[in-house]
């Protein structure tokens, strides 16, 4: 069998700590040779982005030599402008569909954040994505096991062909939200964003 992708998705408004922090635990615990990175033109549940899709894309491709790597097998990145170049909101199982052509049967891993997890039965055809994914999700808030299980099997059809892997890992609350809040006040904390990106930031944003 082809070896396991790892498929990372998101607004990535900014790129920041918190994802590089997912990251590193996904590859801390799995062995991968490729990462699919993602990135949306709009968020089908956002009304808007705060950096437009041509430049989150731009941030992305500067910071993909500071990204986490193996120590022993060097990862490839690879950045899917899939979303970006349709310039409207995609749904992740059209994306999947995609990708699925290009790389043809192999296991896909999807890396996701505890706090879209919960709103997995939101998805389109969130059904199909139960089918061909193995959820990797790393927690960002403090829910329990008992919390997972629940949800899984009161909202989630199908859950029982649900692949989960939950890691119990610190937890690393960092959002794009609470970095934009920072930003109105001038200054972002450097635990949130690596200095490339406030760099990049404060170019197209003004200073913060």
């Amino acid at each position: 069998m082809s070896e396991p992708i790892l498929l990372f998705g998101g607004s990535f408004d900014p790129f920041h700590n918190g994802h590089h922090f997912m990251l590193q635990e996904a590859i801390s615990h799995l062995h991968l040779e490729k990462i699919l990175l993602i990135p949306n033109y709009l968020n089908p549940h956002k009304s808007m982005s705060q950096l437009s899709a041509q430049e989150r894309l731009i941030l992305l491709q500067q910071l993909l030599p500071t990204l986490p790597q193996n120590t022993k097998k060097s990862i490839q990145y690879t950045i899917i402008k899939y979303e970006i170049n349709h310039k409207k909101p995609c749904y992740t199982v059209h994306t999947l569909a995609t990708i699925r052509k290009q790389y043809g049967e192999r296991p896909y891993l999807f890396l996701m954040g505890s706090d879209n997890f919960f709103s997995l039965h939101l998805w389109k055809d969130a059904q199909k994505l139960i089918n061909k994914l193995i959820f990797f999700v790393v927690k960002r808030d403090p829910r329990v096991f008992q919390d997972y299980q629940h949800y899984c099997n009161t909202m989630l059809s199908g859950s029982s062909e649900l692949k989960l892997i939950l890691l119990e890992n610190p937890l690393n609350p960092v959002s794009s939200t609470d970095i934009w809040e920072q930003h109105k006040t001038g200054s972002v904390s450097s635990t949130m964003l690596s200095k490339q990106a406030e760099h990049f930031i404060r170019t197209k944003k003004g200073t913060l």
